[in-house]
This record gives C-alpha cells, structure tokens and sequence, in this order.
C-alpha cells in the first residue's frame, strides 16, 4: 500500500463520537492512495483546519518500528507533504 495520496474530501469535527466537545477539532479525510482504486479515511495532522484544501497532497505518519502491529492504525495519521 501507497503511503502518499490525495485529500478528496474532509470533515473538522468539533465533538467526540459522545457528543462532548473535543479539546482541539480533529480533521478526518478520505485520502485516495497513489496508485491504488481505492483509498481510506483517517485523521490529518500537522495541518489546521483553514488550511486542509481538496486535491492537496498527503503522507501517512506511522507509529514507531517497535510499536505496530500490522494493521490500518499503525498509521497515526497523514500529514501535507
């Protein structure tokens, strides 16, 4: 799997899957893979939320080496190249 992609949607959430208000608004994308069909929505970091914009070009930060697990949230999150 591609670690780079394209942001072709997002969302700043300001509330907790609870509905409680979260500290800071989280951003979540669908982040379409290079060179795949398909692509997966997971949060954006390193980035405001002013400053997210459809079409930008991202990469997936990962855990530590020692700290995965061989699964989708060994990626913290995708941050603009």
């Amino acid at each position: 799997m591609a670690s780079k992609g394209t942001v072709h949607t997002y969302t700043v959430l300001h509330l907790d899957l609870d509905g409680s208000p979260l500290a800071e608004p989280q951003i979540m994308a669908f982040v379409k893979l290079d060179g795949s069909d398909g692509g997966l929505v997971h949060r954006l970091g390193g980035v405001n939320p002013d400053e997210v914009e459809i079409g930008m070009t991202v990469e997936a930060v990962f855990k530590a080496r020692g700290e995965r697990e061989g699964s989708i949230l060994d990626i913290e999150y995708f941050k603009p190249q």
